[in-house]
């Protein structure tokens, strides 16, 4: 073919590749005014666990879908899936049968990614009387040799002015982390000498106890001084970073915080001027709690202050509602730390266990909110609202006289980004 051939053959298919665009532009315009366009709506299920007790602090069994309202930032969804969790009828998973309201092939899988209880016991030996430490970790050990289930997932951790060192990661061995605490070790970990002591019963009179009501004295001279806020904080905020690690874990992770508490003059006191103090120590308590109900984590609270000359009713006379929550800022003494606890357990929806002198039947308390527990899945469409924003939960129980404790918010991740070709 000669120059002038090719020629005519490069114009002339040349000339088709734009007919054909043209034509291939105007059917997609065609198409474009008389099919409305298609959008893909990504649904993902959200499987909340919930505890359900009754006035005594007991699980409650037996319960129904139909016992329960869902609602997401103020809105009623329906419940997709619902199954009751019994601890003692483990390990058959089938035991209990999940209902079903809605179809969804994911639901067993992501109700039982959270069905699983995870206990992360924390032992405070700075706000905490000496002579309670081997008591309380003798309790800990029974706790997690007798009473948890086989299939419980339990770690352990202790708290000192140098920070919060893991004991043992959460495992079902729980032999392994029983040793752990009543080894209270860490290599590296600066552990007060008192971990070492042999004392074992309390008793009204004990010469210790006067010294524990004089040490706390000081205490408030402390306070006064502001020398004890620095050591407040510090604990604060080793508890927010502790329970966003929790974060990572799915499912309700239960803390058990074993201490005396520190002073309600630390942080239930009028606002100051200076820059920390007591405003310091309430917005670290209510990050605190913030982060706690992000990551569903519940911290139960055992006061290791013991019993000795406690008021009357003082538990109903606290208020959580207010910035300050506590009793006025009345300072006694004899319960530093009681009002203290009692704010952490109610503000993350643990339980609070009154001042005892058995640690035993304190553990046996928090054994029995979660013996019996529920899951409830919705599904939230994912595209709906922004990627990683809380979303407000509230879930209500429509039977009378029993308490309903789940996480308050949850949130979805944002889709993982693709990486370029």
């Amino acid at each position: 073919m000669n120059v002038s051939g090719r020629r005519s053959l490069l114009a002339l298919c040349l000339s088709w590749h734009v007919a054909n665009s043209s034509l291939a532009a105007a059917q997609t315009a065609g198409t474009q005014k008389t099919d409305p366009p298609v959008f893909k709506t990504e649904v993902a299920l959200v499987a909340v666990p919930v505890f359900v007790t009754d006035k005594s602090g007991k699980s409650v069994a037996g319960l129904t879908a139909e016992d329960f309202e869902l609602q997401e930032d103020g809105k009623r969804v329906p419940i997709a899936a619902f199954q009751e969790i019994d601890v003692d009828a483990r390990p058959s998973s089938n035991s209990i049968p999940m209902v079903m309201t809605v179809a969804s092939p994911d639901a067993s899988a992501s109700i039982q990614s959270v069905s699983q209880r995870q206990f992360l016991i924390v032992l405070d030996t700075e706000f905490s009387p000496p002579f309670s430490i081997p008591l309380a970790r003798k309790a800990a050990t029974a706790f997690l040799r007798k009473s948890v289930a086989p299939g419980d997932l339990v770690a352990a951790a202790v708290s000192d002015p140098s920070g919060i060192k893991v004991l043992s990661n959460f495992t079902s061995d729980h032999e392994s982390v029983a040793r752990a605490i009543l080894s209270g070790r860490v290599p590296n970990a600066r552990i007060p000498a008192s971990l070492d002591s042999t004392e074992e019963t309390i008793h009204s009179g004990n010469p210790r106890l006067d010294e524990q009501i004089d040490a706390e004295k000081a205490l408030l001279s402390d306070v006064e001084r502001g020398s004890y806020q620095p050591g407040v904080d510090a604990f604060l905020e080793n508890m927010s970073s502790l329970v966003q690690r929790l974060a990572r874990l799915r499912g309700r992770k239960q803390m058990v915080l074993l201490s005396g508490g520190f002073a309600e003059g630390a942080w239930d006191a009028p606002p100051s001027r200076d820059a920390g103090g007591p405003d310091l120590i309430r917005s670290l308590m209510w990050k605190l709690f913030r982060e706690a109900g992000e990551a569903d984590v519940v911290i139960h609270t055992i006061n290791l202050n013991g019993i000795y000359g406690l008021p009357r009713n003082w538990l109903e006379k606290q208020s959580v509602s207010s910035s300050s929550g506590g009793s006025g800022g009345t300072w006694k003494n004899h319960t530093v730390g009681r009002d203290t606890m009692a704010v952490i357990a109610i503000n993350t929806g643990g339980l609070f266990v009154r001042p005892t002198n058995n640690f035993g039947q304190a553990f046996r308390e928090v054994d029995q909110v979660s013996r019996h527990s529920y899951v409830l899945a919705f599904q939230a469409p994912a595209s709906s609202t922004p990627e990683n924003r809380q979303r407000r939960l509230k879930v209500v129980v429509r039977r009378r006289g029993l308490s309903v404790s789940h996480r308050p918010s949850y949130s979805i991740a944002a889709p993982a980004a693709k990486s370029k070709p």
